[in-house]
């Protein structure tokens, strides 16, 4: 909420949204504004500015004068139907390149696959913009929610090949190492894994309750979820065995919650020991690594993961374990974080 207090001099990245309810002007509104520009997680890409006045010609005046006299074409989001238009042009452009995800295997120059990646990212970046109006239905487009995610599955293992590629020559380059992924707007905090319990929780009530259909239409919701959400691919194999082996033996009072919980932390406490003894690591320093990510939420970078060899590692041989390492690490924390 805005008041003369949080106007200036005041920055905390967590903040999303601000109401205003208040006739801003030139540098105030821009200071203003600016309270939610900062990026903090791939829970926030970007702020909200929720206006209860109409204050768009005083942010066009205030962007020409601080700014420059284009940026008001760009600092307010166009009508819904306005953004689905360029929705549909990129899907066009990117449908020309691959008619469909399988295509997408099948390029083979660093080029043809740089052509997807800037394609799809401005299906992304359009997406995310029209995903912050209500009446915003990615069934009406022409490239809907199944295809997107079918394609994001894609774009991911373009991005996490390029990201573990193990360099074998330092003077070997590559059109894709700069290129930005912009990753996180495919993050989605609306579907998550509770969101995903809470509908097997369903199924299995109507399951108990004899209401046949209804138990099946969760379940088929839920395998919908886990195969076609981005977010899911490092989860999906152990989701989908959770739902095989352990829900069909779940002790009578038990909820699916308290089932999941065990099983997630077995499974974790598996993994980290496979993950420990295969590539011959310290404990204490991969625990220590994993406790700061739980307070901090930040990835480990090649720095801490130095300490990680329970053995003396060859000079030449330091760089590239250290990017493996660093890559088993994010990945085992992606999955069961």
């Amino acid at each position: 909420i805005v008041v003369n207090m949080f106007l200036t001099g005041f920055d905390a990245k967590t903040l999303n949204t601000l109401y205003v309810d208040k006739n801003l002007k030139y540098h105030g509104l821009v200071q203003a504004f600016s309270r939610t520009n900062r990026i903090y997680n791939d829970k926030k890409p970007f702020g909200n500015i929720v206006c209860f006045r109409n204050l768009k010609q005083n942010t066009d005046d205030a962007l020409a004068l601080f700014a420059n006299k284009k940026a008001k074409d760009i600092a307010v989001i166009p009508e819904m139907h306005e953004l689905q238009k360029h929705y549909d042009q990129a899907a066009k452009n990117l449908l020309d390149i691959c008619a469909d995800y399988k295509a997408v295997d099948t390029l083979e120059t660093e080029d043809e696959q740089l052509a997807f990646i800037k394609a799809f990212r401005e299906v992304m970046r359009y997406n995310e913009q029209l995903g912050t109006f209500v009446d915003y239905d990615q069934a009406d487009t022409d490239l809907n929610k199944e295809d997107f995610a079918n394609f994001a599955s894609k774009y991911i293992d373009l991005y996490r090949n390029i990201r573990t590629q193990n360099k074998n020559s330092e003077d070997k380059t590559s059109v894709l190492d700069d290129i930005n992924f912009q990753i996180e707007m495919l993050h989605s905090d609306r579907i998550n894994v509770s969101y995903i319990l809470e509908l097997l929780k369903q199924a299995n009530k109507e399951q108990d309750e004899g209401n046949e259909e209804k138990a099946a239409q969760y379940q088929a919701q839920v395998d919908d979820l886990i195969m076609n959400e981005p977010t899911f691919r490092d989860k999906q194999e152990l989701i989908q065995k959770f739902i095989n082996e352990q829900m069909p033996k779940m002790p009578d009072g038990q909820t699916v919650e308290e089932a999941f919980a065990h099983f997630w932390d077995v499974e974790k406490e598996a993994a980290y020991q496979e993950l420990c003894k295969d590539n011959n690591l310290k404990a204490d320093v991969m625990q220590e690594i994993l406790r700061k990510y739980e307070t901090s939420k930040r990835l480990p970078d090649r720095n801490e993961v130095k300490a990680l060899p329970n053995y003396k590692v060859k000079l030449f041989e330091r760089k590239p374990l250290h990017e493996r390492l660093m890559g088993k690490t994010r990945d085992f924390i992606q999955k069961f974080y």
